[in-house]
């Protein structure tokens, strides 16, 4: 945009100035354009942008040409120009520019660690020359407004009509995370259930696990193992907000259950725990249906039923009806009982020494 104004009439010299205004608000394309009409040159041009004290000169060689002062920002000028004669004029002019482009940004992260929900929106917009567009890591949106975002640093570029643009970033931080602790991977015997508690970092609203038909896992950080086989089981736990943890809990299924039978113990010893005979297993034995020990005559020393395993103090104390059995082999059977409901009869022998 220009106009044409003419300078106060000094009869050796007289000027033409035209001005460009600025493409936009904070630019410095502003230009003025200076034609001596009358009087003599070269001439001395100076001028001042009040608005913000920046000041400059030049020579203005002939008369009649078209003289520019160009790369000048918006602002009141003041303007002074003056001859080898001592002729000189005055004036004063307004470089205007467009209103500064503005706009709202509104975001949100991601309420989850890594769930890609944070979203950018540009509102609110005015200022700068209609119609805008903007673009955001050089993505465009007519709708101004960016969608299932990761965490990360996004570039703003807001552009008006005539290319003015304004610049802006928004860091969107990333989500929390959560974590839950399952303990050491799981071991349990076929048909049978263990049952065990695990940690979370958050009050949890659902889990869901695969494969289903190996466990129960509950919220409140309860969880039942009954496998047939080993497996890999892979879980997913949903807090309150939405957001999940993923881990995979490797369950291994044994078959074994191992007992052991001591071929030695004496009733006289000073360590109580030698003083009896009683059989030892893992975790996958119950307990024993019954157990008998007999001498090689047939004389029954020892006849129980539900006997505990891992119980010395429940097994035999090498005596039957307040008499001691003599050092000699002694000969037992019990009717072993699984956790899965199997129940096998095992035999051995022991050696009694006193």
């Amino acid at each position: 945009m220009s106009f044409a104004a003419l300078a106060q009439p000094d009869p050796r010299i007289a000027i033409l100035a035209q001005q460009t205004h600025a493409t936009c608000a904070r630019s410095d394309d502003a230009i003025i354009t200076i034609t001596i009409l009358e009087g003599e040159a070269p001439a001395v041009i100076q001028w001042n942008n009040t608005t913000e004290s920046l000041f400059g000169a030049a020579i203005i060689p002939t008369s009649g040409d078209l003289f520019h002062i160009s790369g000048l920002k918006p602002g009141n000028y003041k303007v002074y120009i003056s001859n080898t004669v001592g002729a000189d004029t005055s004036f004063s002019l307004v470089l205007k520019a467009p209103p500064l482009l503005e706009y709202k940004i509104t975001f949100e992260a991601e309420k989850c660690f890594r769930a890609n929900t944070a979203f950018i929106s540009i509102d609110t917009i005015f200022g700068g020359i209609p119609p805008y567009s903007a673009r955001i890591n050089n993505v465009p949106e007519p709708n101004f407004r960016w969608e299932n975002l990761e965490a990360g640093t996004y570039f703003i570029e807001m552009e008006d009509a005539v290319g003015c643009i304004r610049e802006d970033a928004v860091i969107l931080p990333a989500g929390p995370e959560f974590s839950f602790d399952l303990g050491s991977p799981a071991v349990v015997f076929t048909g049978d259930t263990v049952f065990g508690t695990f940690t979370a970092e958050r009050t949890l609203s659902t889990i869901t696990w695969t494969p289903e038909d190996c466990c129960t896992f509950r919220v409140d950080g309860s969880y039942d193992i009954y496998a047939d086989k080993s497996t890999m089981v892979n879980l997913c736990l949903t807090d309150t907000n939405g957001c999940k943890a993923v881990d995979d809990w490797f369950v291994t299924v044994k078959r074994r259950r191992d007992l052991y039978a001591p071929n030695v113990f004496t009733p006289d010893s000073g360590d109580e725990e030698n003083r009896h005979f009683c059989l030892f297993a893992n975790d996958g034995v119950a307990d024993l249906a019954w157990m008998k020990i007999a001498d090689r005559e047939g004389r029954i020393w020892f006849e129980e039923k539900n006997v505990p395993v891992n119980a010395p103090m429940r097994g035999w104390n090498g005596t039957a009806g307040g008499q001691k059995a003599p050092s000699n082999v002694y000969f037992w059977a019990a009717q072993v009982r699984y956790t899965d409901g199997r129940s096998l009869l095992f035999t051995g022998d022991v050696t009694v020494v006193r």
